[in-house]
């Protein structure tokens, strides 16, 4: 079945200790697509400027990704600057956001997107989407999202309301501590239950992530990569393997089904990060991918 992912298409300039690559292909659409194209159909709703390359855009079409709802305005693409260190490049440093094109950025569904059975509503305000949300007809099978930090200090109702409206939280530790207040990951897990979603999954970096749900607890390590090169995209790709895995199996949502998932999204993640932009994700195939899930 396929997925509806509303999220941003960037160029992203990335630093770490060593090196720096300029304005390369990112953002929480690009990464989401192309990791959930390996198990199933995508669209990708997103806005781009007069600046996005042609060759950026075949990345897209090669990866088998709908952009029946990609739109191009007068301007700049989004833009992202950041810098990773520390030890495995946990640590993050923002050093520039230059929003361009999607300061105006109001998503409209087509019919056909209406119809999607499963929707990620990727980082973006609160508001935008419930707005997305309401505008379907007939509430989609599964609803996914994700958001950050920014959201939970500066629109927390609008995000509290959004929350209970969902069916799947993807929070990271630090983001899931902010919300319920609590620093123990299964208290944490346990309030944010409370708070609507059916299954809430918290991510643990190099630890791993662990899934909530009413029924069951599971955690999972992170996938060993021999050498963390880009982390940028590995949240999204996450996503992606997490509701691509789960659409390709639709309408199953059983125990095992969504311990798969867990171990899917992980996978893609862990392929994310071994190189920069989403050039490692382009080249992998399902071989590969079931490899390293048998191997977790």
């Amino acid at each position: 079945m396929s997925v509806l992912v509303v999220g941003t298409v960037a160029y992203d300039t990335i630093t770490t200790p060593n090196t720096t690559k300029k304005n390369i292909l990112g953002g929480s659409g690009t990464f989401f697509s192309i990791a959930c194209s390996k198990f199933s159909k995508v669209s990708l709703i997103a806005v781009v400027g007069k600046n996005f390359n042609q060759n950026d855009t075949n990345i897209l079409h090669e990866n088998k990704i709908d952009l029946s709802g990609f739109k191009t305005i007068q301007g700049e693409t989004f833009k992202w600057s950041g810098e990773y260190y520390g030890e495995d490049l946990k640590e993050r440093k923002t050093i520039e956001t230059q929003l361009n094109v999607l300061s105006n950025f109001n998503p409209i569904l087509s019919e056909k997107h209406k119809k999607s059975k499963y929707l990620f509503l990727a980082n973006m305000s609160p508001e935008t989407q419930l707005d997305v949300l309401n505008q379907f007809d007939n509430r989609p099978n599964l609803v996914v999202m994700d958001t950050m930090n920014f959201w939970i200090e500066n629109n927390y109702l609008s995000l509290i309301k959004m929350i209970n409206q969902t069916d799947v939280l993807l929070v990271d530790s630090g983001e899931s501590q902010q919300i319920t207040g609590e620093k123990d990951i299964k208290d944490a897990g346990k309030k944010l239950l409370q708070l609507g979603p059916s299954i809430a999954i918290i991510k643990q970096g190099g630890l791993g992530s662990t899934m909530f749900h009413k029924e069951f607890t599971f955690s999972i390590p992170a996938y060993p990569v021999s050498k963390i090169v880009d982390p940028t995209g590995a949240g999204d790709s996450f996503a992606g393997g997490f509701l691509g895995y789960i659409s390709r199996n639709d309408s199953n949502y059983s125990e095992d089904v969504l311990k798969k998932a867990l171990k899917a999204g992980t996978i893609l993640g862990s392929f994310a990060v071994e190189y920069f932009s989403v050039s490692k994700l382009t080249n992998i195939n399902l071989d590969e991918i079931n490899s390293r899930i048998k191997n977790l």
